[in-house]
């Protein structure tokens, strides 16, 4: 039961309508220029670029030829990463009414032991895989790479583009953890 609602509340998140998701987006790049994690020359090259202003389809990235969702923006000054890598990519419909996919990717090395990893949230514009147990619509793929084993792929809730880089962000250093644990969670005595 928990996977059809995990699917309704995708669904449902679709299409509540994204007129903000290129500023929401940059905020983030801004936030992160802000803190010396990345060139603030990247948070004005994330944009829409929709050439044909009659298409009811925008795609949000930083342009470039490396691959379908864009350039990575190379982040800086992360004690725990090496060479990080961040993709912002979002596809929205209907003039920006419905939010049909998005990706939100990280790659690196562990600086301790040189180790690659990926992070990548994602939102898929179509069913994938035999069902929401197998490859949920949106999910978290967690790996060496993106396309080589051992990968994981996680479900997640409902989440917006830049809520998903705002979780992504956390991954990267605890110091920008918005919700840090203050007490023990179970230093509270049994009902």
């Amino acid at each position: 039961m928990i996977w059809r609602e995990l699917v309704d509340q995708h669904d449902a998140a679709r299409e509540r309508g994204y007129p903000k998701v290129e500023m929401e987006l940059r905020k983030r790049v801004a936030w992160l220029a802000e803190r010396g994690h990345c060139s603030r020359v990247y948070q004005g090259r994330l944009s829409d670029k929709t050439k044909d202003k009659r298409s009811r389809r925008t795609q949000v990235m930083i342009k470039g030829e490396q691959s379908p969702i864009g350039d990575p923006i190379p982040l800086l000054n992360l004690p725990n990463v090496e060479h990080p890598k961040l993709w912002i990519y979002a596809l929205l419909d209907d003039h920006d009414k419905r939010l049909l996919k998005f990706t939100v990717r990280l790659d690196a090395r562990w600086a301790a032991d040189k180790v690659p990893f990926t992070i990548s949230v994602e939102l898929d514009d179509r069913t994938m895989g035999s069902g929401a147990c197998g490859h949920p619509i949106l999910h978290c793929h967690m790996g060496v790479d993106h396309d080589r084993r051992p990968q994981f792929r996680l479900p997640l809730p409902a989440l917006t583009p830049w809520e998903a880089l705002d979780w992504l962000i956390t991954q990267l250093d605890e110091a920008h953890e918005p919700a840090p644990w203050t007490a023990p969670m179970f230093s509270r005595a049994a009902p």
